[in-house]
């Protein structure tokens, strides 16, 4: 963890009423490289079998705790190849991490979410939304989630995020 890593999880620990909107906990342990990008390794060890995306995981999550069936278990990675609001709202996996980590831990596995770093976003957006992306696959892989890491670039100058 760099030292700015380090300051800003000791300035949250410590001042009551904090809310740590970029999920400091989630890059616990993790490598960052010289633009402070957490690395998200892939923990996969096998090629999913299906892929389904992240809102039919949320249907079929639904469906089997309706039906009583609290340990269920769905042949499938989890991926989030969706327009971002489907999955990155005040509502999302975002904001709502422990949540989402309910309803994937019920699947085979996860690839990394598909933060949006379009062509015409400004550097700072495109920067940010692969921080997000490679923190919550590092964070899933910390849980012990098959992770397969996204690879996602923008524009040249995010080559070497």
């Amino acid at each position: 963890m760099t030292t700015s890593h380090l300051r800003s999880a000791k300035r949250h620990g410590n001042r009551p009423g904090i809310k740590d909107i970029w999920n400091a906990f989630m890059v616990k342990g993790a490598i960052f490289t010289e633009n402070d990008i957490p690395i998200c390794p892939t923990t996969a060890t096998a090629l999913p079998n299906d892929i389904i995306l992240w809102t039919e995981a949320r249907i079929i999550y639904k469906r089997e705790l309706t039906r009583g069936n609290k340990k269920f278990h769905y042949n499938a990675f989890v991926c989030f190849y969706l327009d971002d609001y489907k999955f990155d709202n005040t509502k999302g996996i975002w904001f709502h991490s422990a949540q989402a980590l309910r309803i994937l831990r019920h699947f085979d596995g996860v690839i990394t979410p598909d933060f949006s770093t379009y062509q015409d976003f400004v550097y700072p957006i495109k920067l940010g939304n692969t921080y997000r992306m490679r923190a919550f696959g590092h964070w899933l892989g910390k849980q012990g989630i098959a992770v397969i890491n996204n690879v996602r670039w923008g524009t040249p100058e995010t080559y070497s995020n």
